[in-house]
Formats: C-alpha cells, sequence, structure tokens
C-alpha cells in the first residue's frame, strides 16, 4: 500500500529504515529538504530592537525550544569558557520551555547574568537573526533544523556541534564551523576562530545564504514536491 515516503534529511532516510530496511525500495524514497521563503528572511531589518551592541562586543545567538534536545545547557559551558578568556560577548537565547527556570540559575551560578541574555519567545525572528554575528546550534539531533536555515538565510555564519543531519545542511569551513557532540573545547575555539576573524565570518555568512538560496529555497521546493507527486 505504501507507494512513496518523502523524507527532509538523509538522516530521517536512515532511521526510516532502521528497523525494516525492507519497509520501502529505496527508489520510492524522496528527499525533500525543509524550505523556507526567502522573502521572510533575506532583507535587513531597519529597526533593530535588538541592536545595542557595545564597543567591540559580539552576539552570538541560539534559537529553539527550551528542552533538553536542543542542548542550550552546553551554550551556558560555552560562555563560561569564553568569558574565562576575557572574550567581549553577549549570547542571546531566543525560547522557550520547561528548562527555562534551570537553564537561569545555571547561568547565575557561574556568574553570567550579564553575557547572557535570554529572550524569551520571540515573534520577530528576522530582526533578532540579522541582529546577531553567529549563530550557535547546540542541539543533541534535528530531523531538519528550521531556525538554522533561517539563519544562514540572513547571512550568519554557524558553529555547531555535527549531530544528525546537521551536516547536511552546514558545510563545514564554508558556511560555518562543525565540531563533535559535547567538544566543548572544539565549539569554543570555533567561536573565538569566527569572533576573532570577520572578514571570515562575513564570508561563511554569503556563502550561507547562497547555498540556502540554491538548495533550501521554498520556490524550488514546490517545483520538486509536484515532481515527486506526479512520479507517483
Amino acid at each position: 500500500m505504501l507507494t512513496g515516503v518523502i523524507i527532509n534529511s538523509l538522516e530521517i532516510n536512515r532511521i526510516l529504515l532502521k528497523n525494516n530496511p525492507n519497509l520501502i525500495e529505496q527508489n520510492k524514497i524522496h528527499l525533500l529538504y525543509n524550505c523556507i521563503d526567502l522573502n521572510d528572511f533575506c532583507l535587513p531589518v531597519s529597526d533593530n530592537k535588538y541592536q545595542k551592541k557595545t564597543d567591540g562586543e559580539i552576539w552570538l545567538g541560539n534559537g529553539g525550544r527550551l528542552v533538553h534536545q536542543k542542548g542550550q545547557k552546553y551554550l551556558i559551558d560555552l560562555a563560561k569558557i569564553l568569558k574565562e578568556k576575557e572574550i567581549k560577548f553577549k549570547l542571546l537565547i531566543a525560547g522557550k520551555g520547561y528548562l527555562e527556570r534551570a537553564l537561569k540559575r545555571k547561568a547565575i551560578s557561574l556568574g553570567l547574568e550579564n553575557e547572557i541574555i535570554f529572550l524569551g519567545f520571540v515573534n520577530d525572528m528576522c530582526s533578532f537573526l540579522h541582529s546577531i554575528d553567529i549563530f550557535l546550534l547546540s542541539s543533541l539531533h534535528e530531523g531538519s533544523s528550521n531556525v538554522l536555515l533561517e539563519a544562514m538565510a540572513c547571512g550568519k555564519p554557524v558553529v555547531a556541534f555535527k549531530v544528525s543531519s546537521i551536516n547536511e545542511i552546514v558545510e563545514h569551513n564554508h558556511t560555518g564551523l562543525l565540531t563533535e557532540f559535547k567538544d566543548l573545547q572544539s565549539f569554543s575555539d570555533h567561536v573565538q576562530y569566527l569572533i576573532e576573524n570577520p572578514d571570515i565570518r562575513t564570508q561563511m555568512g554569503m556563502n550561507g545564504k547562497q547555498r540556502i538560496e540554491k538548495k533550501f529555497n521554498i520556490a524550488t521546493a514546490m517545483q520538486e514536491l509536484i515532481r515527486i507527486i506526479e512520479y507517483n
């Protein structure tokens, strides 16, 4: 009865067939990545309510539910490392969830209340993403991360853990930097590298934006969806 399946990453393909490799023939599985409307994220926002940086300060950003899967606790540990290196930064975390109080307590216990800003639910993600310099993704796993696509569409370089489908979106050393899961020393080194090299930061952001325009654009995705439906 199953004539076709649409997956949004190769990681989902692996999970789909993990326990039953004969569930469906591979040629009936169609890859269609999550895509976004570039018009919603590519244009800079003139009235940026988050843009209140001091001179030389770098803004790091993360967006997502404050739950175990998203791994924001690792970003707090990262912030501690950066502060110990006397790097001038702010970490903006957008989102709400059941771990909000625990994460705030952890930040305070490490003396990071001035470096980490919990924004709560952010309705205008375009404004938020344009306000930051580097996007950080600390997720333990992702099917296909929309906020990652949105950050790249806004021209932001990415530092992320190399888990599940992330390396299908982020090209290491081209649109961002990837590190093994929980390797905070490497993660912090990557962040520091981008902070200290603004030209590379800008170039990676531009590369990421071009990648979204070419591979994760809703306009081309709709054409591919029509092709898949007609094929089946």
